[in-house]
């Protein structure tokens, strides 16, 4: 008898960018208080930049603690000390995601297949 193998759940994730200011992470300003670098795009890539790659690409934890190479390119032209705002939004793979906010940007897009927790 072989064993039964676990339903396989498949899910999508979506890396989003946008220029954010200071008033927009208001909410987050406790937190930010603590933290000694502001979320501006020179942070992200003095933090989180990859070494050997170009200057805009940097890697984060996603919601799975897996690192994920992505590109900043999108704001290359904007002031370094402006505020980027990244967002993780995950779903099933079938799911329809919403339409991006206007001045969001679609960073990377990509499916993880984990075993079904029922």
């Amino acid at each position: 008898m072989t064993p039964s193998k676990e339903p396989t759940l498949i899910t999508r994730i979506q890396i989003i960018g946008e220029v954010s200011d200071e008033e927009s992470v208001h909410h987050f300003l406790r937190l930010l208080d603590r933290v000694p670098e502001r979320p501006t795009l020179a942070t992200l890539i003095s933090k989180h930049g990859v070494d050997g790659s170009d200057n805009l690409e940097i890697e984060l934890l996603d919601k799975f603690q897996t690192k994920q190479r992505f590109s900043l390119a999108p704001f290359a032209d904007v002031d370094p000390d402006t505020y980027i705002k990244i967002k993780f939004l995950s779903g099933p793979a079938e799911r329809e995601f919403p339409a991006l906010e206007p001045g969001a940007i679609l960073l990377k897009e990509y499916l993880v297949a984990s075993p079904d927790e029922d």
